[in-house]
């Protein structure tokens, strides 16, 4: 290619895709020196010839010329994979869908755009950590008396520790978010994901009388599940829905086929660190996000204020409850423009080990209400391992002194 002249070459870039388009920009010198002169022109034909349907996306890109800019519009260009994640999501949502060309869910799409950039930090620390030497890694309490004798070979142990680390680096992380990426991220975890996307029935949680916390083996399969999610981060989505399909179903369900294979590969040990780690990750999550509530509500912003900033939902219904009432006013909605990507990757649930939901037996509300009044609405928190208690406590220690 770089025998081409260098207006043929122009030509071609503009007309690549963006993965491919960042890939050569690093080939050679003569390329990247090429593409940092028309940085801007090009990172605009990538991203129009990547949404030809879409205008909202492209609105943020800037208008600079200037070499010295390349970075920014770089940026901008990556950024609008996440941007387009979300808006998938938006626009393939079983309720409350709104349409990528929706002026009324920018909002909602900025939102999970944040908590797709947070899972890729997360898929990044995870890479980080597997590649540090293991004589480098941190030595932590593990719970030895759960290997069985085919298990004590020190590479379940390793395996056991770089959780571990990974989980201690995405705390520090974590601690580091605004109130909004917390949100989410949150978001992301409990119901984009899980809901949308995989077609967990329900996010168990400790707190329901339906679930035994010691032996709902579903309470496992699904922080599990997200670990894997959080290891790959948002790149497997990317190429499976919009990056490079091919069509073929391996493509379509890369996330779906890798998880299930890592279920049948993995030792029950090593899984249980990956889920546990989540799970710790959720608890910590949960008191940064309470300190910050009780920082709101002692400020001098209006409740309502207040009451939003650390909602741990979106509000796509009432943004489809405003689109319904323009709509019934005369205002046309935006066509859907994203309804060819198949966003669903349905995963055998029961093949985890999780109940179906016909054994999920039907609480009695008022005795639900009765016993959590008579328990002061405390959540029953799940038992971590000693390495994940550990690392809390340490946080625990920290944690004021950080934030005083």
């Amino acid at each position: 290619m770089t025998t081409l002249p260098d207006d043929v070459m122009l030509v071609v870039l503009s007309h690549t895709d963006i993965d491919t388009f960042l890939e050569r920009r690093l080939l050679n010198r003569k390329l990247h020196a090429l593409i940092k002169t028309h940085i801007h022109g090009l990172t605009k034909a990538v991203a129009q010839g990547a949404f030809p349907k879409q205008t909202r996306i492209l609105l943020n890109g800037g208008d600079s010329r200037d070499p010295a800019h390349a970075g920014a519009s770089l940026r901008w260009l990556k950024a609008l994979r996440y941007q387009q994640l979300a808006a998938i999501l938006l626009e393939r949502r079983s309720l409350h869908a709104i349409s990528a060309e929706d002026p009324l869910g920018d909002d909602l799409i900025h939102q999970l755009a944040l908590g797709w950039r947070v899972l890729q930090r997360f898929a990044e620390i995870s890479r980080e950590v597997d590649a540090c030497p293991s004589r480098d890694l941190p030595l932590r309490d593990l719970k030895r008396s759960q290997l069985a004798p085919t298990e004590r070979d020190t590479a379940i142990e390793i395996a056991c520790l770089r959780e571990l680390e990974i989980c201690a680096r995405r705390i520090v992380y974590v601690e580091t978010l605004p109130a909004q990426a917390l949100k989410a991220y949150k978001s992301l975890r409990h119901r984009e994901l899980l809901k949308e996307i995989f077609g967990s029935p329900r996010t168990p949680s400790p707190a329901h009388d339906d679930a035994d916390v010691k032996n709902d083996h579903e309470f496992i399969a699904n922080p599990w599940v997200f670990s894997q999610v959080a290891k790959s981060g948002a790149e497997v989505f990317w190429r499976s829905w919009w990056g490079k399909v091919t069509g073929s179903p391996e493509d379509v369900d890369s996330s779906k086929l890798d998880i299930e294979a890592a279920w049948r590969r993995k030792e029950p040990l090593l899984k249980t660190y990956e889920a546990q780690g989540i799970l710790c990750i959720d608890r910590q999550l949960n008191r940064i996000m309470a300190h910050l509530r009780r920082r709101y509500k002692s400020s001098h912003d209006p409740p309502i204020l207040q009451s939003t900033m650390l909602s741990d939902n979106f509000e796509p219904l009432l943004v489809a409850r405003e689109r319904q009432r323009l709509t019934e006013a005369g205002e046309l909605a935006p066509d859907f423009v994203l309804t060819g990507v198949r966003i669903e990757q349905t995963l055998d649930w029961e093949a985890f080990g999780a109940k179906p939901n016909v054994h999920i037996r039907v609480v009695d509300e008022e005795a639900r209400r009765q016993r959590r009044r008579a328990s002061g609405f405390l959540v029953k928190q799940p038992v971590l391992l000693p390495g994940y208690e550990e690392l809390l406590t340490e946080w625990d220690e920290g944690w004021v002194q950080r934030r005083n």
